[in-house]
Parts: C-alpha cells; sequence; structure tokens
C-alpha cells in the first residue's frame, strides 16, 4: 500500500523517536507515576511469553467502554471457549474488575515505528478490534502491513480522535482508512468514515457497544421450589449490601411492613463482615431470619432469606423478587452492575455511588427505568411504591428493553469476529 505524504512523515519521525520515549518514560518511572514492569510493556520489552493458538487483541480506547468489550468477549468465549485476549487499555484496570480467565492485559506501545514492531511481533494477533477512538497512525499503519485483519467498533460518547504525536493535514483520514470493518453508531458517523476512505461496503449501522448486551439464561431448577414456598407474598431482594448500607435496608423493610405484613426481604452481602452486620442488627429488631445454606424452608414465618454466600443465585432472586435494590450504591463504593436485575426482570432500585456503571445507569434512568434512592426513607417509599404489580412490571420491562439494546451490536461484532478468526485459522494452517 503506497504511504500518502502525511502518512510518510508521521512515519519517518515515528520511526526516530524510540529513544526520545524511552526518556520520557524513564522519567515517569522515576518520579513514581509509572512502574519499571509498565514502563517495559509501553516500550514492547521483556514482555510475558505468548501463549499457544489464537489471540484476539481488543484495544479499549476509554475506560467507560471497559465494561462492554469484556462482554463482547464473553460473547465471543461462548462458541471458542479457549480464546486468549490481548487487552489493551489507556490506563490500569479498574479495581472492581475482577480477575479475567485468558486475558492478557497491557498498556497499547509508545507509538514508535520499532516498539509497534516489537509488539507485532512478540504477540502475533490473529484480529485486532479497536473499541472506540483514540487511533494511532503508526500502530494501525503496521498492523496493516502484518495483515492483521481490523475493525473499528462504535463506542459511546466517543468519536474520531486522534492518539498521535502531532498532527498533520489528511492524517486522520489516512488513519481511519486502515481499518478493513467498521461498526458505525448511526448514520452520520458511516458517512464520516466513508469520506475518510474506508469502503463502502465495509461499513455497518448497527449502533455503539454498549454494557449489557449478553443474553440472559436462567435455570429453572430450583426456581419452582422457591415460588411454591414464596406463593403469593410480597418480595424484594438487596443484592450486594455494603456494611454501610445495612441500617438503611432494616429501617425501610421494617417501615414496609407495617403495611405489607406478609413482606419478604431476600439479601446478599459484599462481604463476610456486611453480612455479620446484617445479622446483628436484624436480630436486636426482631426479624425472623432464615439462612439459605441451611436449607431453611422459606414459612409465612420467615420475614428475611439470607443467601448462601458461597453460591451465586442471584438469577434465582432477581426473577423471584419483582423489586431489586442494588446495593454498594448508598456508600461510596461504585455500585454493581445492573445488568442482570434487568435481563432478569427485576425492577431497579439505586443509590447515588455508582462509578462502576454509570454508563449503565444514566441509559436506565433516561427512560424512567430506575429509581434513585438516598437514605431508608427513600428506599422505604420505592419498596412500597414498586409493590403493586403494573409498576413493577413497567419499570422491569423497560429496565430490560434498554439494557438489551445493545444485543444486535454485540452479536453482530462478534460473529463478525468469528468470522474472521475462522479465515485466519485456515490461512495459518
Amino acid at each position: 500500500m503506497a504511504k500518502p505524504a502525511s502518512l510518510r512523515a508521521y512515519l519517518a519521525a515515528a520511526a526516530r523517536s524510540e529513544s526520545q520515549a524511552v526518556k520520557r518514560l524513564r522519567r515517569l518511572q522515576a518520579s513514581g507515576v509509572l512502574s519499571q514492569e509498565r514502563c517495559d510493556h509501553r516500550l514492547a520489552r521483556t514482555l510475558p511469553p505468548r501463549p499457544s493458538g489464537e489471540i484476539i487483541w481488543i484495544n479499549v480506547a476509554r475506560t467507560h467502554a471497559l465494561q462492554a468489550a469484556l462482554e463482547l468477549l464473553e460473547t465471543l468465549r461462548e462458541n471458542r471457549p479457549d480464546l486468549t485476549c490481548l487487552l489493551t487499555t489507556p490506563d490500569a484496570l479498574p479495581s472492581h474488575i475482577a480477575p479475567l480467565d485468558n486475558v492478557i492485559h497491557m498498556p497499547l506501545p509508545e507509538e514508535c515505528s520499532t516498539v509497534v514492531r516489537r509488539f507485532l511481533d512478540h504477540w502475533k494477533p490473529s484480529v485486532l478490534a479497536w473499541v472506540g477512538d483514540r487511533f494511532r497512525p503508526s500502530l494501525l499503519w503496521h498492523v496493516q502491513e502484518a495483515h492483521i485483519p481490523t475493525v473499528a467498533i462504535a463506542a459511546p460518547d466517543c468519536g474520531f480522535e486522534l492518539d498521535a504525536r502531532f498532527i498533520l493535514p489528511a492524517l486522520r483520514s489516512v488513519t481511519l482508512s486502515q481499518f478493513d470493518h467498521v461498526i458505525a453508531a448511526n448514520q452520520s458517523d458511516a458517512a464520516t468514515w466513508r469520506r475518510m476512505g474506508a469502503n463502502q461496503q465495509s461499513v455497518e449501522v448497527i449502533g455503539p457497544l454498549e454494557e449489557g448486551a449478553l443474553s440472559h439464561r436462567f435455570e429453572e431448577h430450583g426456581f419452582s421450589d422457591l415460588s411454591r414456598e414464596i406463593g403469593t407474598r410480597p418480595t424484594w431482594f438487596a443484592a450486594q449490601l455494603a456494611a454501610g448500607e445495612v441500617a438503611d435496608v432494616l429501617k425501610a423493610h421494617a417501615t414496609v411492613m407495617r403495611r405489607a405484613h406478609r413482606l419478604l426481604l431476600i439479601a446478599t452481602f459484599k462481604d463476610a463482615d456486611a453480612q455479620a452486620a446484617f445479622e446483628r442488627q436484624a436480630a436486636t429488631t426482631g426479624l425472623r431470619l432464615a439462612q439459605r445454606c441451611d436449607l431453611a424452608a422459606v414459612t409465612e414465618e420467615v420475614q428475611v432469606l439470607i443467601a448462601d454466600p458461597d453460591i451465586d443465585e442471584n438469577a434465582l432472586w432477581y426473577r423471584a423478587a419483582p423489586t431489586s435494590f442494588l446495593g454498594s450504591s448508598l456508600t461510596q463504593s461504585g455500585g454493581m452492575s445492573p445488568n442482570d436485575a434487568a435481563g432478569y426482570g427485576s425492577a431497579i432500585i439505586h443509590g447515588p455511588h455508582l462509578s462502576h456503571h454509570a454508563g449503565a445507569y444514566a441509559r436506565l434512568a433516561a427512560v424512567g427505568a430506575a429509581r434513585l434512592v438516598r437514605s431508608d426513607t427513600d428506599l422505604s417509599e420505592a419498596v412500597r411504591a414498586l409493590l403493586a404489580p403494573d409498576a413493577a412490571a413497567i419499570a422491569a420491562n423497560a429496565a430490560w428493553i434498554v439494557m438489551s439494546s445493545g444485543a444486535e451490536v454485540s452479536t453482530r461484532t462478534a460473529d463478525l469476529l468469528h468470522d474472521l478468526l475462522d479465515i485466519r485459522e485456515a490461512i495459518d494452517g
């Protein structure tokens, strides 16, 4: 492929810039901003061993798109359970992201020709999926030179920004034209991609990749027995409670029980300390508790069912409870994902501290699919309002529509990536 003048000039500068990058990164390391390991990885030095087999490289340009990208990876692994992912991000992974199986997390290599080539020669990815913007001209040129198929995937609040050492005329269009396939957010963005040189047939408009696109499967085992035990009792679920939320939840439950005497609360906890605090405070109020781990029957006398902390049965609780309070959100714990609650059809209540999943909650709030509470009084009013079957059903349906709206994007993107991986597998023999 002939290099346009702007790209030739950019690559010429990039070819001479590794020594400058080394000096800059060493200064950051000396000041404590950058660790030795991260400095080496940005220079594509002392990299971990490459695992055998195919590797999909997913670059997430902005942290708010990370959860959606991880869900895309999970969708891919439904058909390729052993697929290794090379995940590159601009920053360290957020603390709430659990350790990821078969995922190698790396920073992007410095935008220097020699560094980029070392990176590609080491990892030899089968396909590159670029989520969001902040496109790198030198890196993408060398990816194309290495005959690695590339897919640009739109993400919310991302445009066409370059992450370049300097900007030259026409550099953006040259960079964007490197992609083999494009998943565009809308017709306007698609027109921009085509104007920038993307192949007309390679641009698809199906929306941005958003959190909540996973399909939700449910095992009926155990649900029919629980349904028979609960019967027609009004039920709500308090999920992943932090210790600082225990008092508010217990006060709210007691308040609503004054009118709904048969009300049942199901509770799970962020950690053992929160559960212990809950059990202590519940005992002082005279509430009658049952422990799921004791296989206790949920009789009419049981007012609170404490879930087994060693078994993840959240799907069961979301199905059993028409309304769920999503915890770790009244305290500054960052909140929990609303995806499962929405996917399993439970109306959502949450506190104000949602930094870990702000985008998902914003989409729910925009259509009135979730209720914000700030105190035990707010919580009791929200639970009481959602005890009305129609109110809970309307809220749950709105939440399900919002959180499943990204399914087409995730499914189509996964299908495309599978096709590209299949082709590379056939070529590589």
